[in-house]
């Protein structure tokens, strides 16, 4: 619906400040009970979803606010600078933070928000598509039309793997 849209519109764009998650709920549900059935279940259930943030610049740290706000509870997130990861990590109960983007993909993650600096976008992206991810990249997205051709290439021949730009 129009509404569900644009409640995750405003959340992701502006994270809880602007979209708090009972206003989210309010804006999905299609009847007052099931708006009220959705901001009950939604409190006892976290989304089944595991992923990976890679890179908790400012763009990084939104993402994983907001998708923690809204549910995902089993956050890996990696950023090049290891201690940055981990004192985000440390703001949420049971998000992870790993050594490596290699070693955040080995843990098999359902998707991969690739929000590092731009040099590492389209070798994380491929790495990430190879690893049979679903892959949001910030921009800018690559940074040679060669690579992003590579990668583009890569998305269309794995069939089930959605590739998003943000």
């Amino acid at each position: 619906t129009p509404a569900a849209f644009f409640s995750l519109f405003l959340s992701m764009m502006c994270g809880e400040a602007l979209a708090p998650p009972y206003m989210q709920r309010l804006l999905i549900g299609k009847t007052p009970r099931s708006t009220a059935r959705g901001t009950i279940f939604s409190g006892l259930f976290s989304l089944p979803f595991f992923l990976i943030t890679a890179g908790i610049g400012s763009i990084g740290r939104r993402h994983s606010d907001v998708l923690y706000t809204l549910g995902c509870r089993d956050i890996t997130i990696w950023d090049p600078i290891p201690e940055r990861a981990k004192e985000h990590a440390a703001k949420y109960p049971g998000m992870k933070t790993v050594d490596t983007f290699e070693e955040g993909l080995q843990q098999k993650p359902d998707a991969v928000f690739i929000c590092s600096p731009p040099a590492l976008h389209m070798p994380q992206a491929e790495a990430a598509i190879l690893a049979g991810c679903h892959v949001m990249v910030e921009k800018p997205l690559a940074l040679d039309l060669e690579s992003l051709e590579k990668v583009k290439k890569l998305a269309y021949s794995a069939t089930l793997i959605k590739f998003f730009i943000s």
